[in-house]
């Protein structure tokens, strides 16, 4: 349905963002495909492009916090996305891209990397801009097949998913 074109450089701008997409629009248009969505991560710069139709918003908490303070590591996961999604202008749609592995490590208590996995789905429920969710739950270690207890969290999310904003 869409193709995801992922920028992790924050200092990429809106010119270079329109270019590198046109160019592969042209590419797909030569080869008969249709227009599919775009998705720019990391650069507020970039999501101002007018041939990008969809945000990314990486819900990921900001390293390094307090892992033994729960519900202040959710309550500052949710300003994240709040205010990522408030910073999103009309008109394009949202990819919620949720914590779903333990960073490489770095997260080491695994009842708040399960907590963390919430607030990217309750902050995407019924809202009409966002469009899906992007789990790096399986093919990343420290996901699900490193910590299976969090797959059946993944499991339900996704079926839920499926019934998501119509």
């Amino acid at each position: 349905k869409y193709v995801e074109i992922i920028d992790e450089d924050p200092n990429t701008d809106r010119a270079t963002a329109e270019a590198t997409t046109s160019r592969f629009m042209a590419k797909l248009s030569a080869r008969g495909l249709r227009k599919p969505l775009f998705v720019a991560l990391e650069s507020p710069q970039a999501e101002t492009a007018s041939n990008i139709d969809c945000v990314a918003i990486e819900a990921y908490m900001t390293l390094p916090f307090d892992q033994n303070n729960i519900p202040n590591a959710v309550q500052s996961m949710n300003n994240i996305i709040q205010a990522r999604k408030d910073s999103v202008i009309p008109g394009k749609c949202i990819i919620m891209v949720m914590q779903a592995y333990d960073r490489n490590g770095y997260i080491t208590n695994v009842d708040v990397m399960k907590a963390l996995q919430y607030p990217a789905y309750l902050k995407s429920f019924n809202d009409s801009r966002v469009a899906a969710i992007t789990m790096f739950a399986y093919a990343r270690p420290g996901g699900s097949r490193s910590h299976p207890e969090l797959k059946a969290i993944h499991q339900e999310m996704s079926k839920s998913l499926t019934h998501f904003n119509g």
